[in-house]
């Protein structure tokens, strides 16, 4: 079952070996190893660098896992029954104080490869390669990585290029100087004697192989508290950039909405003016024709064409006036008119024809009354 901190866990390691010449002078190797399933895989070439400053332009992603060498890290082969720290180092360095020294051991049953350096050398260099902007997850000074490459390399020695560990025919352990090596193939991978230490302190850290010291176990708790608040923190912008895309679509949705509903608002509102004006319009347009009487002239013609129909073959309209004027027109003032009355003129055979007529007028349901006018015969017909 995988942990929620595994998910954290570095998964490409810089490796790096610091050599510190006789001069004083310093030579970095360094390489970046990837996990993938199980599986090692190189990011890139070896990369040797003597100048500490070029490091500056290196990425700085991954975590570095540091192994110094050379002057002042002292290399021994012990032998003997099982010894305590301050035994290993009493052994390597006579009469030294073992809290002054920094101890690294790869322990095969009564064999001890022991490296030993001094506390503020290791402290001092490991600040050199923090200056450079790399976060340290370990300082080692070597013993480890040549004891585990001793046991997975095919043939019967490791060389680093600057020390050689080997067995001899008897059996027997040899760790010495040695500049000169030969490649070696370690776990299948063929190495040369200046990657071993940078390729084994990433692959060690990767595989977790004897890494157990507080200084790495805190190093690499603080590591994965970064990815996981970088992560995190990814994840936070990610969700907050969805965030931000899913409130600008709902507000260009909510604008066009907004802007289509005032469109329709306005329409909606010019509508209503116009019925307004409209309405305004109609009732003024029917308090003229109130005023104006023109609305019962409908009716006038309906009772024209009843006169017409009733019309006897005796007698022939020759006028016939609908709201007649109410007297003599008059300058500057408005025309009266007579909206109730019809104004008939005519000639007729007899006037006895034209009373029964008139008197059939007068008898129709609509008609209030019949006023005669005047009368005017000659000896064939009369006009009224």
């Amino acid at each position: 079952m995988i942990k929620a901190a595994d998910i954290f866990t570095p998964r490409k390691i810089r490796g790096m070996a610091l050599l510190i010449q006789e001069d004083g002078s310093l030579l970095c190797r360094h390489l970046v190893l990837a996990e993938k399933g199980g599986i090692l895989i190189r990011i890139g070439e070896l990369e040797i660098v003597s100048d500490l400053k070029d490091l500056k332009n290196i990425s700085k992603a991954e975590p570095v896992a540091l192994t110094l060498m050379g002057k002042g890290v002292v290399q021994r082969i012990v032998l003997g029954p099982k010894m305590n720290s301050n035994q290993v180092i009493g052994q390597v360095i006579p009469g030294a104080k073992a809290e002054d020294y920094e101890l690294e051991v790869f322990q095969n049953e009564d064999v001890y490869l022991a490296s030993v350096c001094r506390k503020n050398l290791v402290g001092e260099m490991t600040g050199k390669i923090k200056d450079m902007g790399f976060r340290v997850l370990s300082t080692e000074v070597g013993a480890k990585n040549m004891g585990y490459a001793f046991e997975l390399s095919e043939a019967n020695f490791v060389n680093d290029g600057n020390h050689q560990l080997e067995t001899n025919s008897k059996g027997e352990n040899f760790w010495q100087k040695s500049q000169e090596g030969t490649e070696m193939i370690i776990a299948g991978e063929v190495i040369q004697p200046s990657e071993l230490h940078p390729y084994l302190s990433a692959m060690r850290v990767l595989l977790s192989l004897d890494c157990d010291s507080k200084a790495f176990q805190s190093n690499l708790a603080e590591e994965k508290y970064r990815s996981a608040i970088k992560v995190i923190g990814i994840a936070a912008v990610a969700i907050l950039f969805c965030g931000l895309v899913i409130n600008l679509f709902v507000f260009q949705n909510l604008t066009v909405k907004v802007q289509r509903l005032s469109i329709e608002n306005s329409i909606h509102d010019n509508m209503f003016q116009t019925l307004d004006s409209i309405k305004s319009e109609v009732a003024s347009k029917h308090d003229l024709i109130a005023r104006n009487g023109v609305s019962k002239l409908t009716r006038l013609a309906e009772i024209s064409d009843k006169v017409g129909i009733s019309l006897p073959d005796k007698i022939t309209l020759t006028k016939l006036e609908m709201a007649p004027r109410n007297g003599k027109h008059e300058a500057k003032k408005p025309l009266r008119f007579k909206f109730d009355n019809v104004q008939i003129e005519g000639v007729a055979s007899n006037d006895q024809e034209l009373n029964r007529w008139l008197e059939a007028i007068g008898e129709m349901d609509f008609v209030k009354a019949v006023r005669f006018l005047g009368y005017s015969a000659d000896s064939k017909s009369g006009k009224f």
